[in-house]
């Protein structure tokens, strides 16, 4: 039985294959979805299974035939021989260039308040289209500003207290 959940599956390994989009993530940020809606959907959630869901995937990629994402009939693709990107595809990279600025504002704000709390905050970052899942994600190192290092304690470390057999 073909269900709208294994068509929105079939879509999202098309994507995958593709390289259009790499995580669930990417998917529901393409379509300017919710992460946990997203989620829901792919594991075949009715109340997300919409018939807007699907015209928005066929707004954004307009290589795939909506009669088919609702109800079945027909095939995925609008022609079997689509290789070249669809006008889609511009907007999937204009989506996700725009979450990567969102990202760099966030990180900007947060090294900003860590500044202002005296410390610095350094962190090593893979680009989006980078996934070697083999390899672990750098870990963000946080080293004290230079206003800190006199002081006895960091301002974001609370004091030991004593314990009662340290008396």
């Amino acid at each position: 039985m073909n269900t709208r959940q294994n068509r929105l599956i079939e879509v999202y390994n098309d994507l995958r294959s593709r390289g259009v989009v790499h995580t669930k993530t990417d998917f529901a940020a393409v379509l300017h979805y919710g992460r946990t809606s997203m989620a829901a959907a792919l594991n075949g959630n009715d109340a997300y299974l919409t018939d807007s869901l699907f015209r928005n995937i066929c707004e954004r990629f307009q290589c795939y035939d909506l009669n088919y994402l609702l109800t079945g009939d027909g095939c995925l693709m609008l022609e079997d021989d689509v290789a070249a990107p669809s006008s889609g595809d511009a907007a999937t990279i204009a989506a996700l260039e725009e979450l990567v600025d969102t990202q760099r504002v966030l990180i900007e704000a947060l090294r900003e308040r860590l500044r202002s709390l005296g410390v610095e905050y350094i962190a090593t970052v893979k680009p989006l289209h980078s996934r070697a899942y083999d390899t672990p994600a750098p870990t963000p190192f946080i080293a004290h500003a230079a206003e800190a290092e006199n002081q006895e304690t960091s301002p974001n470390v609370s004091p030991k207290k004593k314990r009662k057999s340290d008396n």
